[in-house]
């Protein structure tokens, strides 16, 4: 009786108390009880992020700024990992003295809008993959540009990534390997920073 009543009531809804939402996800089960679900929108996937992203450069530009920081007169490379289509790096980017920048990102369809991105006067390696597998090479690429003189310390941003990690690792997530990775050269001077909406275990 009750899953009749509560198949009845997700039936019958009075189309004036329908909203945007309600909508979308009837039209979305629709298609998915027919075999004909949509195909996800990676590019509005990664727009729905763009003020956060923007937000995060802001944070970091403003901690590079700050007086107190050793590197604040320094060029950086930066490296911006999980950084989605690149928004975050665009912003770093455009405002800084920086000239490159590095990203980490593990879908294919952002990795792609991301080399799609054109900032003057920059350049924008992706490195496409998981970030556990693949900061060891964004890292090594990022310090021999250092290394080479066009710029003089590594900025990397890791925002909102950390606690992910844990769970898509495809090897599982081993902390210490991942930091010695961005570490790995003791030649090169480098600037972390990272936020997380709460604790990784």
């Amino acid at each position: 009786f009750f899953y009749r009543y509560v198949k009845l009531s997700l039936l019958y809804t009075p189309m004036e108390s329908k909203t945007n939402l309600e909508t979308r996800l009837r039209t979305a089960l629709d298609r998915l009880s027919t075999g004909k679900p949509e195909p996800f929108n990676y590019a509005e996937y990664g727009r729905s992020f763009h003020e956060s992203a923007r937000s995060k450069a802001d944070a970091v530009i403003k901690a590079l700024q700050n007086q107190q920081n050793p590197f604040k007169d320094l060029t950086p490379v930066f490296v911006s990992v999980g950084g989605a289509d690149g928004e975050e790096l665009a912003v770093l980017l455009r405002s800084t003295t920086a000239r490159a920048g590095v990203l980490v990102e593990s879908s294919r369809e952002l990795a792609e809008v991301a080399r799609k991105r054109v900032v003057t006067g920059k350049t924008i390696e992706v490195f496409e993959g998981d970030a556990t597998e693949y900061i060891k090479k964004a890292i090594a690429h990022a310090s021999g540009l250092i290394k080479s003189g066009k710029a003089d310390y590594l900025a990397v941003s890791c925002h909102a990534v950390i606690h992910e990690l844990f769970d898509r690792g495809r090897d599982g997530f081993d902390p210490f390997a991942f930091f010695a990775a961005i570490f790995q050269d003791i030649d090169v001077k480098t600037w972390f920073t990272y936020r997380e909406p709460g604790a990784p275990e």
